[in-house]
């Protein structure tokens, strides 16, 4: 049974930290067993320490808290069939050049789920354009694309090989599945959490983001201030914000409103018994 749900006020950095505490929070009764990691980057070293010797950190790349290197372009993966009982795949698919072929060897090599997400990059380009304004090469949005000006930026893995929005993504993971004989049971189109200004379209700028918690921990002396900012301006001000995208974009199906302002597509699958 699928369960397709439109979350529209959660905040996910763009950062391994972020997407990590989302899994663990969201995705709690799906890391079970054995658990690989493919494309893990970084996030290894928040994960580890939650899942322990059960979680396989696999990276084309070189990380500090990586265990094995393997090019996921050179398939298929060196694991048996159903070597794990979940497979991790955050934000790694759009970086192949066959994700259909990726996505296959995930599915291959689990017992039980695969957990995918894919970002929608879409909108922030579409308001690069409209804006204009000097990209920043140290930026990974600016050089998921471009020709990167130094090699390092490249060799850390971060260029995309394919641009598409959510409705390319959903319709690629929900057909894929259906080929591959994988139940969807849980599927969530993410926006951030105060919105995305319909100036910048990503979210505003940080102080409005920042969690009570942080601000208590790193500039008490703010955390005042920052209440009244925040719940009295900033959270007002999103839902007239948001009232005033619906009205502009939210007619004529989900996605056109979704291919603007959704972050990210995040997937459970399941294999069928």
């Amino acid at each position: 049974m699928t369960r397709t749900r439109i979350i529209r006020r959660e905040h996910i950095p763009f950062v391994e930290i972020g997407r990590t505490d989302y899994v663990l929070q969201t995705f709690p009764e799906y890391l079970t067993g054995q658990i690989a990691d493919l494309g893990a980057g970084p996030a290894a070293r928040h994960f580890r320490p939650h899942l322990g010797d059960r979680y396989t950190a696999i990276d084309r790349h070189t990380w500090g808290d990586t265990d094995l290197q393997i090019d996921f372009e050179k398939l298929p993966l060196p694991f048996e069939d159903n070597a794990f009982d979940t497979v991790l795949c955050m934000d790694t698919l759009e970086h192949v050049d066959n994700p259909d072929q990726l996505l296959e060897e995930c599915t291959r090599i689990t017992r039980r789920y695969v957990i995918i997400s894919l970002p929608n990059n879409w909108s922030g380009f579409l308001w690069k354009l409209l804006v204009g304004g000097a990209p920043n090469p140290k930026r990974y949005a600016n050089v998921a694309y471009g020709l990167p000006p130094q090699p390092e930026l490249e060799l850390e893995g971060r260029r995309h090989k394919w641009f598409f929005n959510t409705e390319n993504a959903v319709h690629f993971l929900t057909e894929n599945a259906r080929r591959l004989d994988m139940n969807v049971v849980d599927l969530r189109c993410v926006l951030d959490k105060s919105t995305s200004s319909i100036f910048y379209c990503y979210p505003y700028p940080d102080i409005l983001g920042i969690s009570l918690r942080r601000v208590r921990e790193k500039r008490p002396h703010l955390l005042v201030p920052f209440i009244l900012i925040k719940y009295g301006f900033a959270v007002p001000f999103s839902w007239i914000e948001e009232i005033f995208k619906q009205a502009i974009w939210g007619w004529g199906g989900e996605f056109r409103y979704m291919n603007l302002f959704c972050r990210g597509i995040w997937i459970v699958l399941e294999k069928q018994r």
